[in-house]
């Protein structure tokens, strides 16, 4: 017994003649006379009685379509309960994000969440990286977005982008000629650098340097993506950022350029353990890893002689 055969016999009680359910259905009276059939056979019990080209319910017919009916209300009702629980689901969202996904991502996916639920209200909670990496446990938040925090936290973590840092060049510099900067064309350049936290985040650059055997001059250290910028800006030095605040800055005087190798950092979806994954939250990971795939490591340009 399935659903569409059920359907077909309540369309066809309701609507008096089996042409009529065919044309409410929208399909065609031989498919509806077809799934009346297989619909008895399978009951082994005849709903109506066929008489001149009509089909009057028998006694056992009217008892099933009580039945029938009390089935369809019911999931009348929880087509119901669904679009209540989708739209509470969506009354207030916290999201906790990095300053640096907050002017390019975050503003992309509340768009796209707004078209869908018009009726929606946010609490945007923007960090620098810095604070975000020490401050997640302290506030109250529905989902993190931004970098990988450390293992230790209370928070189940779900990678949407694996993404490319690029580096950052203020406009005339030698390097901003170049398709794509490599680590040895960074011998003796000054870098603007992050903060050391807590998680160590960063350290990977560091470590890049180190192995390339490469020496840099580390003079000037942020704790923001848009100080770092802004300083390359003022041509105090080069950066090695992620690639979300570049279209901010383009425009006034940055040059930015694929970096290799590739220095590539996870950027997740964070909840907290226990919470059940709620229609809201799904929607905000699936939409959020759409618009980072744009940034992901395969969307760069290849390594140079590759």
């Amino acid at each position: 017994m399935r659903i569409r055969q059920l359907e077909a016999f309540r369309a066809t009680v309701i609507n008096g003649t089996i042409t009529a359910a065919a044309k409410y259905m929208h399909t065609t009276q031989p498919t509806v006379s077809r799934m009346l059939i297989q619909l008895e056979d399978e009951l082994n019990v005849s709903l109506f009685r066929r008489e001149k080209g009509r089909v009057h319910l028998t006694n056992e017919g009217m008892q099933f379509f009580e039945r029938v009916d009390e089935v369809f209300a019911s999931l009348s009702n929880l087509n119901a309960t669904a679009e209540t629980l989708r739209k509470e689901s969506f009354q207030e969202i916290r999201i906790f994000s990095t300053q640096a996904i907050s002017m390019t991502v975050i503003p992309e996916l509340m768009s796209r969440l707004i078209a869908i639920h018009p009726d929606m209200h946010a609490k945007l909670i923007t960090l620098d990286s810095y604070n975000y990496f020490t401050a997640h446990c302290e506030t109250e938040y529905d989902i993190v977005l931004g970098h990988r925090i450390g293992a230790d936290v209370d928070m189940e973590q779900t990678t949407l982008a694996e993404v490319d840092f690029v580096c950052v060049l203020p406009v005339g510099h030698p390097l901003a000629d170049q398709k794509v900067v490599q680590v040895e064309d960074l011998a003796d350049e000054t870098i603007i650098s992050f903060f050391d936290d807590t998680q160590s985040v960063f350290l990977r650059h560091d470590k890049l340097f180190q192995e390339a055997d490469v020496a840099v001059n580390q003079r000037i250290f942020c704790h923001s993506s848009a100080a770092t910028y802004a300083m390359v800006q003022r041509g105090l030095g080069l950066a090695i950022m992620e690639p979300f605040s570049a279209p901010f800055f383009e425009p006034f005087g940055v040059v930015v350029r694929p970096f290799r190798p590739r220095l590539t950092y996870d950027f997740v979806a964070g909840l907290k353990h226990g919470g059940n994954q709620s229609v809201a939250m799904s929607q905000i990971i699936g939409l959020t890893r759409e618009i980072l795939e744009k940034y992901s490591s395969e969307a760069l340009p290849p390594k140079r002689g590759s």
